[in-house]
């Protein structure tokens, strides 16, 4: 009956039994499509104010941007350790773009035809605990639908170490790889019984600042 909100839009939900833990899981997957017990981590990292849909001082759609992007760079790039990406739609800042990893903050812009777009001013350098410092300002005015997306390649690739995910093998390759997974005996396959570490993925999952 209690659900607790960190500072990072996290969620934590105390006071679950041990034994119960799985059934919670498996009941928040069953209601919430979206969820994920173990999110990528540009996803994990994603903090967005409630965007123009909701709020009239916001100049872009900070919650439609922020996953097609966090979609689009995780499927791209492994990255080594956690990225925070705050998305904020206005100077307001309610996001707190000044300590994410990466802040970026809605404006407008012209893009390559000269026309008034959504755009964002980014940030780099901020955050939080241990490592508690403020974002600088890193480019003013990058078009979302232009240029972003190699604005932030560039920001992770140099900053973050991310590196590029290795391509799909082609079809010969894929077909050996299956033949011999096949071939390997059953024993190697983890047991669908085996919940080592499980109860640790979920209280990470929720686990903010005031997790602990």
């Amino acid at each position: 009956d209690e659900i607790r909100i960190t500072v990072e839009t996290n969620l934590i939900v105390p006071h679950i039994p041990d034994s119960k833990v799985n059934a919670f899981v498996k009941d928040l997957e069953a209601q919430l499509p979206a969820w994920k017990l173990n999110p990528a981590t540009v996803s994990k990292g994603t903090v967005t104010c409630t965007c123009s849909q909701f709020c009239g001082q916001a100049k872009v759609n900070t919650k439609g941007h922020a996953q097609d992007f966090a979609d689009r760079l995780d499927a791209k790039y492994s990255f080594a350790s956690d990225v925070r990406i705050h998305w904020t739609g206005c100077p307001n800042t309610c996001s707190q773009i000044q300590v994410g990893d990466i802040g970026l903050i809605g404006t407008t812009a012209k893009n390559s035809k000269g026309e008034a777009s959504e755009a964002v001013d980014i940030y780099v350098g901020g955050g939080i605990g241990q490592k508690s410092a403020l974002a600088t300002l890193h480019k003013k005015g990058v078009v979302i639908e232009e240029d972003l997306f190699a604005e932030l390649e560039g920001i992770l690739i140099n900053n973050f170490n991310a590196l590029p995910k290795k391509t799909a093998p082609s079809s010969a390759s894929a077909s050996a790889s299956a033949s011999s997974s096949a071939s390997a005996s059953e024993d190697s396959v983890p047991s669908s019984s085996d919940q080592g570490g499980f109860r640790d993925s979920v209280k990470a999952f929720f686990k903010g600042p005031f997790g602990k």
